[in-house]
């Protein structure tokens, strides 16, 4: 089963003070070189990694998908945007538990806002490690003449996270050093799943994002960083 592992993550201090809210003429002094000094901090806290693997779609069903395996993914917006995918890529992402475990460090010696800066680094290597993901798949369906749907995981738009599930039986999420409690929630916990289906129609999500089905829309900071 594929892992790639040894991927770049690229946060700029713009990236980390729009997630806050704020910009570099707002932020300035020691607040501004604390930021600074914890992006340098965090950058080689990172692990970063995904795991991968292509499943045929057996069965398109209006609440859900049947894939070759026999596993049933059980929502209606998956049904709906892959309605014409013969396959999906299921992806494993994460970026390691170091980050995480220094921010637990800082909280614990009375640092809280030193932890909430490392989290906030964290959760936008995470998100930028499965814009990578996304970027591999869409180069993969280039190659056949195929579009991708928008990328989708358990626990978001009406996605049951119960669904972790099929994809902790379907890849070997282990090898890249992540697990799933009883309660579908990921260790480490920057840590990230992902389905997008290889459809037929050009452009697929030429004009959609996962943010367009995501009820935070405009009020999520994360989608101001994706879309500057």
């Amino acid at each position: 089963m594929p892992v790639m592992r040894d991927i770049k993550i690229q946060i700029s201090i713009d990236d980390l003070l729009r997630v806050h809210g704020a910009t570099e003429g707002q932020v300035k002094g020691k607040a501004l070189d604390n930021y600074r000094r914890l992006l340098d901090e965090a950058e080689p806290l990172l692990r970063p990694a995904y795991i991968y693997r292509d499943v045929s779609i057996a069965e398109t069903r209006e609440d859900g998908l049947v894939l070759e395996t026999g596993h049933v993914l059980q929502a209606t917006i998956l049904a709906k945007l892959l309605r014409t995918a013969k396959r999906v890529y299921l992806m494993c992402c994460t970026i390691g538990p170091l980050l995480e475990q220094r921010a637990r460090e800082y909280k614990n010696d009375g640092f809280p806002a030193k932890a909430y800066i490392l989290d906030s680094i964290g959760s936008l290597a995470t998100d930028f490690l499965a814009q990578k993901g996304c970027k591999f798949v869409d180069d993969v369906a280039a190659a056949v003449q195929l579009s991708t749907s928008i990328p989708l995981s358990p626990g978001y738009m009406g996605w049951p996270l119960k669904d972790q599930q099929a994809f902790f039986q379907l890849l070997d999420c282990a090898e890249i050093g992540v697990a799933l409690s009883d309660t579908f929630i990921m260790s480490p916990l920057k840590s990230t799943t992902q389905a997008i289906g290889l459809v037929a129609e050009p452009g697929g999500k030429a004009h959609k994002t996962n943010c367009d089905y995501c009820a935070l829309k405009a009020r999520c900071k994360f989608r101001k960083v994706q879309s500057s």
